[in-house]
């Protein structure tokens, strides 16, 4: 009788056993899906010629289409989407777009987002003026007028300008073939902007005796919501794929 009650319960042992497996191989694919991310929302601003949408609509730029090409080689589909600066980083914050093409210097961006150690590519921040000589130092633009674009802090160069104690005055606009006009009309004594885009405007225009002074190189990394599933393993097949290419 011992015996037969033995080997009863051995098999309900085993029948345990084979349920909890199957259970495992069955919830499996949904757990290892919900810890990974397939698709990538790449958020971008219009920065041409860096990152902008062309006249068919699509995300171009030379900084965006080598992000995506990355992106693809590490393994992942993408979306693309273009937002204003501002509402880019809250966003990033929330994890409803995963990354963005930045510089390091992002005081808004705090602690809620990653950020990458391999250089994506480079930036560089000019002074522009007229029958001015160049800029050496930043304190050159204190008790003066400034014309800066809208949602750019310049690689933290913005909080200097903002130091109410540098008396610099500060007219923001949208875009720099405005800001250039503003600039050759004398509304103020100096245009911070970034060279690249600010190249593309003055090809549609001339400014006699524009002065240029650079002032800042900076590098663009790979920066990652942390609100992305596995978003460090994320951002290492990211940087891998950077570090192999060809």
């Amino acid at each position: 009788m011992s015996v037969c009650i033995w080997g009863e319960a051995e098999n309900m042992k085993k029948k345990a056993l084979l349920l909890a497996l199957l259970f495992y191989l069955l919830i499996a694919p949904y757990t290892a899906t919900s810890q990974q991310v397939e698709t990538l929302t790449l958020a971008y601003v219009e920065f041409p010629p860096f990152t902008y949408t062309n006249k068919n609509g699509q995300a171009d730029g030379l900084l965006l289409n080598k992000a995506l090409k990355l992106i693809t080689a590490a393994g992942y589909d993408h979306k693309t989407i273009s937002l204003p600066a501002k509402r880019l980083k809250k966003s990033l914050i929330k994890g409803q777009v995963d990354i963005w093409l930045g510089i390091k210097k992002q005081k808004e961006l705090g602690t809620d987002v990653l950020i990458g150690e391999q250089e994506i590519g480079n930036v560089h921040v000019n002074i522009y003026a007229v029958n001015k000589g160049k800029i050496t130092h930043l304190s050159e633009l204190n008790h003066h007028k400034l014309i800066t674009l809208r949602g750019y802090n310049y690689g933290g160069t913005i909080n200097y300008i903002n130091d109410e104690k540098n008396d610099i005055t500060v007219f923001e606009t949208n875009n720099h073939e405005f800001a250039f006009k503003m600039l050759a009309s004398k509304r103020a004594d100096y245009l911070l902007a970034y060279q690249e885009p600010a190249e593309l405007a003055l090809k549609a225009m001339s400014i006699d005796n524009l002065s240029v002074s650079q002032l800042l190189n900076l590098p663009v990394f790979f920066i990652l919501s942390k609100q992305t599933p596995n978003a460090r393993k994320v951002l290492e097949n990211l940087e891998h794929s950077l570090l192999i290419e060809p």
